[in-house]
C-alpha cells in the first residue's frame, strides 16, 4: 500500500514539474496569433434585405430563399436603372453645353 502511494506521489510530482513548461508554451502560442471569431464582434450588421432561414435537412425555406433572391435582384436592377438615367441626364446636359459653346463661337467669329 505504501508503495502505491509513494509511486502516485512521485508521478504527481513529475507531472506537476512538467506542467508549467507546457502551459507556458501553450499560452505563448495562444497569445501570438489572436484571431477573433467574427470580423468585429461588437458591430451588429443589419441588412435591408429580408432574412430567410433555411433548414437544409428538410428544405424548409428553400422557396422563400428563391423569392428573397428575386427581390434582391429586382432592387439591384432598379438601382442600376436610376444610375443609368442620372448618367444619361448628365451626358445630355454636357452635350447641350458643348453645342451652346459651338453656337456662340459661330455667331461671334463668323
Amino acid at each position: 500500500m505504501e508503495n502505491k502511494n509513494e509511486e502516485l506521489e512521485r508521478i504527481e510530482r513529475e507531472l506537476l514539474a512538467e506542467e508549467p513548461q507546457d502551459l507556458d508554451k501553450l499560452m505563448k502560442e495562444f497569445l501570438e496569433e489572436p484571431t477573433p471569431a467574427f470580423e468585429d464582434p461588437d458591430k451588429l450588421e443589419i441588412s435591408d434585405e429580408p432574412v430567410v432561414y433555411c433548414n437544409y435537412s428538410n428544405d424548409y425555406g428553400k422557396d422563400m430563399q428563391a423569392e428573397a433572391d428575386e427581390e434582391a435582384a429586382l432592387k439591384k436592377k432598379k438601382k442600376d436603372d436610376k444610375t443609368i438615367i442620372t448618367l444619361l441626364a448628365v451626358a445630355a446636359g454636357l452635350s447641350v453645353g458643348i453645342i451652346g459653346i459651338l453656337v456662340y463661337w459661330l455667331v461671334k467669329y463668323f
